[in-house]
């Protein structure tokens, strides 16, 4: 599959006016293979910190891990779009038919560079049979 993500998330990060605060990313071990460990991120103000759950500690808003270095910044970025549209949906009651007051979490969002929305789609219908 054709990725796109290095052209759709080229200015994803705040200081090119997007949404992600900044992307981490070290090496790191999943069951005994060598990968890279990459979380996201986003940037403060984009909505009120009171639909945000509460954590004693700071947490990601995605992870991703891969083989390669960029594929796994790639998928934290996109967790963190995610995260972003739920957190939307949570501050807007309404302005979206997110099926929201049905189910609060992530389940069935899904952020995928693709060329076409279907894409996205199919990507979220993974998203919520994955749970």
């Amino acid at each position: 599959m054709l990725n796109l993500a290095p052209i759709k998330y080229a200015q994803v990060l705040s200081e090119y006016g997007g949404p992600v605060g900044r992307v981490e990313y070290a090496p790191a071990k999943v069951l005994g293979m060598d990968c890279t460990q990459a979380v996201a991120y986003l940037r403060e103000g984009l909505f009120p910190e009171s639909v945000r759950p509460k954590t004693l500690t700071s947490q990601p808003d995605g992870a991703g891990s891969h083989k390669s270095a960029q594929v796994a910044c790639h998928m934290a970025v996109s967790e963190a779009l995610e995260r972003w549209a739920v957190l939307h949906c949570r501050a807007n009651p309404g302005s979206l038919s997110c099926a929201m007051e049905i189910d609060g979490s992530s389940n069935g969002f899904a952020a995928f560079p693709g060329l076409f929305k279907r894409q996205a789609r199919k990507a979220a219908l993974r998203e919520s049979i994955e749970r």
